[in-house]
Parts: C-alpha cells; sequence; structure tokens
C-alpha cells in the first residue's frame, strides 16, 4: 500500500507548491479583459504533481500555492479572486491528472490537458458569470454592469 503522507510525498508538494507560488506572482493583464483577469503559469508545477503523485497532489498544491499568496500578499478581492482561481484551477488540473493517471501515455497527458482546458473554459465562463462577478459585485456592493 502506497504510502500517502510519506516525507517524499511531502517535500515534493511543498517544493511544487513554492515554485507555483513563485510563478503566479509572474502574471501578467490580458487585453481586454477587466484588469483582475491576469495570465499567469502557476498551473504547472500543480499539474506535473497531478501527473506523477495523483489529482490529490494537483489540488494540493493549487491549494498551498493560494495560501502562500495570501500569506505574503493577502487578497484584492476580499477572496473571491482566489476562490474563482481555485475553482478554475482545480477544473483544468483534475481532468488532466484523473485521464493521465488511468493511461500514463503521451497521448493520455495531451488528450487530458485538452479535457482540462475545455473544463476549465467552460467552468471559468460560467463560474465568473454566475458565481465570482456576483459574488464579487456583492462583497464591494457594486453593481454588476460596473464590474463587466
Amino acid at each position: 500500500m502506497k504510502d500517502n503522507f510519506s516525507l517524499r510525498r511531502l517535500t515534493i508538494i511543498g517544493i511544487l507548491g513554492a515554485l507555483s507560488a513563485i510563478l503566479m506572482f509572474i502574471n501578467f493583464p490580458l487585453p481586454f479583459v477587466p484588469p483582475f483577469y491576469r495570465f499567469d503559469a502557476a498551473e504547472l508545477p500543480a499539474l506535473f504533481g497531478g501527473f506523477f503523485l495523483g489529482p490529490s497532489t494537483g489540488v494540493l498544491v493549487i491549494s498551498l500555492k493560494l495560501l502562500v499568496k495570501l500569506l505574503i500578499q493577502g487578497s484584492d478581492t476580499l477572496l473571491v479572486g482566489e476562490l474563482a482561481n481555485f475553482m478554475a484551477n482545480v477544473a483544468f488540473v483534475l481532468p488532466a491528472a484523473l485521464i493521465y493517471q488511468r493511461y500514463k501515455t503521451k497521448r493520455s497527458a495531451m488528450w487530458g490537458m485538452t479535457v482540462g482546458t475545455l473544463t476549465s473554459s467552460l467552468f471559468s465562463v460560467f463560474g465568473n458569470a454566475y458565481i465570482a462577478i456576483p459574488l464579487f459585485a456583492a462583497v464591494y456592493g457594486w453593481p454588476v454592469e460596473t464590474i463587466i
């Protein structure tokens, strides 16, 4: 039986979480969208962790990345942005890691990332439209039209 909380696994999760947090700070705004939408490559360490140590590791790396971000920088969005980031990242990493874990081939990795991208994109569209933006508007007391 595989030990899910071995020192090796916890060390790898910590390293990947720290790397993911560093990558999260290296980001840039996307054109033609609200300024709080930014591109970063912080999902890559979580994806690697999900591929090599299982889907739960990917989710733990995402959680650790956001925890480090909150401890260092805090939240500009009263945790709404972090919640949306967590859900979108899990929607990308989890399907990709699950598909790769089932077949463990280069083709399944590509297929998993494709499914993860589609899942994350669909979740982001609907999650932002029906969860994140209305929650953000409610937290700040702004009309949704102001944010859009």
